[in-house]
């Protein structure tokens, strides 16, 4: 805890000093079954982590410490239902299926791929969401796939964005399914 209070008095503090002193402070508080606490120092960490490996711990803590704050959250059933769809229609080979419910421009590489080796299997469990705006929302999501013949799992963080008609899939970000 010393060595994380002291990475933050740094002036100017770098920034993946600072993450990773609010992930251990964060970690530690949690430890202490503080998890109010340790998701204020977690919240710090996913803003100011610049790295992938910070980007990860960061959330990684973040849904530990959101579970244990409000263990009986649900999260939004609309979303839940927009997963699910979006699932079945990744295992379908069907780009023009899943540009009706993605924003094309932002994802056409991500959909390209999963149309060019369609996944025998895809299962997308949401671990925690955080409401961005009005109209967005950002899921860390936990990924079990099976692609040529070989099973994959990881985490993503998913962007939606509501319109009149429901959610589409913005962006994927910290895409590490393998």
């Amino acid at each position: 805890m010393g060595a994380a209070n002291a990475a933050l008095a740094i002036t100017p503090a770098p920034a993946s000093a600072l993450a990773w002193s609010h992930i251990t402070l964060g970690q530690i508080a949690l430890a202490k079954n503080q998890a109010g606490e340790a998701t204020g120092y977690l919240r710090r960490a996913v803003v100011e982590a610049d790295e992938i490996p910070a980007q990860y711990a960061a959330r990684d803590a973040m849904i530990k410490a959101d579970r244990a704050a409000n263990p009986s959250v649900s999260g939004d059933d609309s979303a839940r239902t927009f997963i699910s769809q979006l699932d079945t229609l990744i295992k379908q080979p069907s780009s023009e299926k899943l540009y009706a419910v993605v924003i094309k421009n932002n994802l056409k590489k991500f959909v390209q791929g999963l149309t060019v080796t369609p996944p025998t299997a895809w299962t997308t469990e949401i671990a925690r969401a955080e409401q961005i705006d009005a109209n967005r929302l950002s899921l860390d999501v936990k990924i079990k796939a099976v692609s040529g013949g070989r099973d994959q799992a990881g985490t993503a963080v998913f962007i939606l964005h509501k319109t009149s008609s429901g959610w589409l899939l913005e962006e994927v970000q910290l895409f590490n399914v393998k």
